[in-house]
C-alpha cells in the first residue's frame, strides 16, 4: 500500500514539474518581452505559448537528428570495427598471442568486441573456446558480463547471461551460479538453463537444488531442461529432497518429477504418499503412474480417497484410471454421485478412462442419477468417443 502510494506520488511530481518546465518558459516571455510589445494580456500570452511550443518542437527536430546521427556513426563504426576484431580473435584463436592488440580493441569498441567474443564462443570448441574464455578472464569481461546481467535491460540480461554459459571450464559457471541465487526471476531462469545444458551429473544435483528453492515460473521455465539429467537425478538428487524436512522444497521437487512424464525410480514414493503433510502426499500420488519398479500403490490410493483433505483426494482421482484396479469402481461411483462438483468431475473423467466397466456406471448415473450427476456423466462420456455415449454410426 505504501508503495503505490509512493509510485502515485512520485507521478504527480514528475507531472507538475513537466508542466512547470513548459510554463514557466511562457510565463517569462509573457512578463519581459511580449507584455511590453502587445498591450491585450491574452494576446501577450497566447504569443508567448506559442513560441514556447515552436521552441520545444525545434529542440525535439534537432535532438531526433542529433540521435540519428549519433546511431550513424556508432553503426560506422562498427562496420569499421568488427571485421578488426573478428581478424585478431581469429589470429588468436589459431595461435598467435594477439592479447595486447585485442586489449586496445576492447577498450575502445567494447559494445563490438562483446558482439565479436560471443559470435566467435559460440563457433568454436574445445582447445580454441578455452583459449577465448582465458582471454575473457583476462580482459575482464567475465565480471562486466555478470554486470549487464544484473543491471542492464532485459535483452542485453539475456545476452550477457548467453556469453557466460559458452564460457569453457569453471570461469563462467561461478557467475551463473552467482546469478542463479540472487538476481530477477528471468535472469534466474536464464543462468539456470545454461548450467543445466552444460552441466555433468554433478552440475546437474546443483542445478536441480537451485531450481527447488526458486518460485514456481523459474521451475517451469527450467523443467525441460532438467529432463535429460531425470534418471540420474532420481538416484541422487530427489532421494535427497525427499529426506528433507523443508515442505516447500520437497513439494516443489516432487512437481519438477511429475512435469518429465516419464518412468522414474522412486524408492521412496511409498514414504512421501505418507508424508504428514497434505501437499507432499497429493503430490506423491500424482508421481505414482511414473513410478517404476512394479511399486503396489492401489492401498494408498484407497487411503487417501478415504483422507479429509480435497487435495489428496483430487490427486488420488486423477491418477485412478491409470490403475485400473477393480477395486476401486464403487469408490469413484460414490465421488461421482457425491455434493464436491471438482471431485465428482474428476471422479468421473477416472471412470471414462476404466473402459466398458466405468462406461457402464457413467451410462448408468446418465439415465437414473441426480440431474449435477448426469451432467457430470454426460459431460465425461462426451470427452470420449461416440460408441461411449452408445450411438451407433448411421
Amino acid at each position: 500500500m505504501l508503495s503505490r502510494r509512493l509510485g502515485q506520488a512520485a507521478m504527480w511530481l514528475r507531472g507538475i514539474a513537466i508542466l512547470a518546465a513548459f510554463f514557466y518558459p511562457v510565463w517569462t516571455l509573457h512578463v519581459h518581452v511580449f507584455a511590453q510589445r502587445i498591450e491585450e494580456a491574452p494576446l501577450s500570452l497566447a504569443a508567448s505559448f506559442l513560441t514556447v511550443q515552436a521552441g520545444a518542437i525545434l529542440l525535439q527536430l534537432l535532438a531526433s537528428c542529433a540521435f540519428k546521427w549519433a546511431v550513424d556513426l556508432r553503426e560506422g563504426r562498427s562496420r569499421r570495427a568488427r571485421p578488426r576484431i573478428l581478424r585478431e580473435l581469429a589470429a588468436h584463436v589459431a595461435g598467435d598471442d594477439r592479447r595486447a592488440a585485442l586489449r586496445k580493441l576492447e577498450r575502445r569498441y567494447a559494445t563490438d568486441f562483446d558482439r565479436s567474443m560471443e559470435r566467435f564462443l559460440s563457433l568454436v570448441t574445445g582447445e580454441s573456446r578455452e583459449r577465448l574464455t582465458v582471454l575473457a578472464s583476462e580482459l575482464r569481461l567475465v565480471s562486466r558480463w555478470e554486470r549487464r546481467a544484473r543491471y542492464a535491460n532485459d535483452r542485453e540480461q539475456r545476452r550477457a547471461v548467453e556469453c557466460l554459459g559458452l564460457l569453457a571450464g569453471a570461469r563462467g559457471g561461478k557467475a551463473l551460479r552467482r546469478l542463479a541465487r540472487r538476481s530477477t526471476p528471468l535472469v534466474e531462469a536464464a543462468a539456470c538453463r545454461m548450467l543445466a545444458r552444460s552441466a555433468d551429473q554433478r552440475g546437474a544435483e546443483q542445478v536441480f537444488s537451485l531450481i527447488v528453492g526458486k518460485g514456481y515460473l523459474v521451475r517451469v521455465l527450467l523443467a525441460g531442461e532438467m529432463r535429460r539429467h531425470a534418471l540420474d537425478l532420481c538416484d541422487s538428487a530427489l532421494p535427497i529432497e525427499a529426506a528433507s524436512v523443508d515442505t516447500r522444497r520437497l513439494t516443489a521437487a516432487l512437481e519438477l518429477a511429475e512435469s518429465w512424464r516419464m518412468a522414474l525410480r522412486l524408492p521412496f514414493l511409498a514414504e512421501m504418499m505418507q508424508h504428514p503433510s497434505p501437499e507432499v502426499r497429493a503430490r506423491a500420488l500424482r508421481l505414482a503412474p511414473l513410478a517404476a519398479g512394479g511399486q503396489d500403490v492401489e492401498p494408498y490410493i484407497l487411503a487417501a480417497l478415504d483422507e479429509d483433505s480435497e487435495l489428496v483426494k483430487a490427486a488420488a482421482l486423477s491418477v485412478t484410471a491409470s490403475l485400473r484396479a477393480p477395486s476401486l469402481l464403487p469408490l469413484l461411483e460414490r465421488f461421482a454421485t457425491g455434493d464436491s462438483g471438482e471431485l465428482a468431475r474428476l471422479a468421473c473423467a477416472a471412470l471414462r478412462g476404466f473402459g466398458p466397466e466405468g462406461v457402464g456406471i457413467l451410462r448408468k448415473l446418465l439415465l437414473y442419477g441426480d440431474a449435477r450427476s448426469a451432467a457430470r456423466a454426460a459431460e465425461a462420456l462426451a470427452s470420449g468417443s461416440g460408441p461411449a455415449l452408445g450411438l451407433e454410426p448411421a
